[in-house]
């Protein structure tokens, strides 16, 4: 969830609305199966899921009943819905139950208790939403470039968050959100992004060779504080980072991904900082127009590194290891395809020498009937050839239980932990 406004939102809106007994219930409910006792963890994942039908179940509702239509797929839409759907859990009941080895949690909402949270939201965001309204109308006058992107973003936000009908401003009858948006808009039509290179060279996993520098401009002059995060095609964010008191980014501290020579990252500008949320907000989501060159496309020049691998894979049970898992070759498989390194060739110097040991046992759990299985990995990553050399670790434990009386689907496992432990090796050379 959101961190936006925490302690303020929920000061205004999560007032617990008791349940009446009669009238129309709705409903999230979840089922987990235990392999011991009800942890926190499994607990966690049981809300989890409950909370997610509670969710859809409320979309539906909320469209069918108060014709409320929330456009999910919109980010920022989905923010302020998830404000709405924390207010309705904490004033749902809880009810949770154990069978067989499995625990049930529901969350159950009236149709009243629904319709009052819907009045405290609303009220809560528009007061919200009027105060940033307020805070960007003296900035105007000021002329005061950071606060009218910050209080217009936030405006922005809390307006587009309101269940119904958009929120007017007070004593005018406009649109709030379209004034907010019309000087977010003016800001960003000051704005000039420049960089001094577009091409992102060098080796996988190591430093940006002759880093290029993103210079943000507002009216001619460097402007600091404005967050750039830079996205791959799928995007999958790779960094995110606000432009110094020069009015710039510098890429010093940036590595070569492992992703193909010739992949493109595009780097623009992220509202998510403004709102104190995690991920990454196009300003686009709010109905702002970008320029051209506001969101500058790099294209990686890469150069592969070089490897070295040390790999043993042994079992200390009468767990005979598939061939497929105790040979070296699918680690050198992924880390040639997914993470495009080159094995070193003779006896020259690598970037990368990584060492791999991986350890099968086997566990009985007397308590429980269970039998489990278990990956213990330690890796080692050293990278050679950076400046200065630099050591990672990483240890990878990976257990699955099986009822006693079954022959566990070894083949399964085994795959499940191929991938995890590849991920883990992945993880551990971006780490360095």
């Amino acid at each position: 969830m959101t961190n936006i406004n925490k302690a303020t939102v929920a000061s205004a809106l999560f007032l617990f609305a008791p349940l009446i007994a009669h009238g129309q219930i709705i409903s999230g409910s979840a089922t987990v199966t235990l392999t011991g006792p009800a942890t926190r963890e499994v607990t966690a994942q049981a809300e989890e899921k409950a909370l997610r039908q509670l969710r859809t179940e409320l979309l539906q509702w909320l469209s069918e009943n108060a014709e409320i239509s929330i456009d999910t797929a919109n980010t920022v839409r989905n923010l302020g819905f998830n404000l709405f759907l924390d207010s309705c859990r904490l004033a749902a009941k809880t009810e949770s139950s154990f069978k067989e080895k499995r625990l049930t949690l529901s969350y159950l909402l009236t149709a009243e208790t629904i319709h009052q949270k819907i009045q405290s939201f609303n009220a809560a965001v528009d007061a919200l939403a009027l105060q940033s309204w307020n805070n960007l109308n003296n900035a105007l006058k000021d002329n005061n470039f950071h606060a009218i992107h910050s209080e217009g973003i936030t405006a922005l936000f809390y307006a587009l968050a309101h269940l119904g009908p958009p929120v007017a401003v007070p004593q005018g009858g406009r649109n709030l959100a379209d004034d907010a948006r019309r000087a977010v808009q003016q800001f960003y039509d000051k704005m000039e992004v420049k960089s001094s290179g577009l091409i992102l060279s060098g080796k996988t996993g190591l430093a940006i060779q002759n880093p290029p520098v993103i210079s943000l401009r507002i009216d001619s002059l460097p402007f600091s504080g404005i967050t750039f995060t830079g996205r791959l095609q799928n995007g999958a964010v790779l960094f995110s980072s606000a432009t110094d008191e020069n009015g710039q980014i510098v890429f010093s501290d940036f590595k070569i991904p492992f992703v193909p020579n010739g992949t493109l990252l595009d780097i623009g500008p992220d509202a998510a900082p403004v709102l104190n949320t995690d991920g990454f907000l196009d300003p686009t989501l709010f109905g702002i127009t970008l320029k051209s060159g506001q969101v500058q496309s790099f294209i990686f020049k890469i150069e592969k590194s070089l490897y070295s691998l040390d790999y043993q894979a042994t079992s200390v049970s009468n767990i005979t290891l598939p061939p497929e898992f105790a040979n070296a070759s699918h680690v050198k498989k992924f880390l040639e395809d997914s993470c495009y390194l080159q094995e070193k060739a003779g006896d020259g110097p690598v970037d990368l020498a990584i060492r791999v040991k991986t350890q099968v046992s086997s566990y009985t759990y007397d308590e429980t009937e269970e039998i489990g299985i278990k990956v213990t990995t330690r890796i080692v990553v050293n990278g050679l050839l950076l400046h200065p050399p630099k050591t990672n670790k990483n240890l990878l434990v990976f257990e699955k239980r099986y009822g006693r009386y079954h022959i566990p689907p070894y083949g399964l496992y085994f795959w499940e932990a191929s991938g995890k432990l590849r991920e883990a090796i992945k993880a551990t050379i971006a780490g360095l």
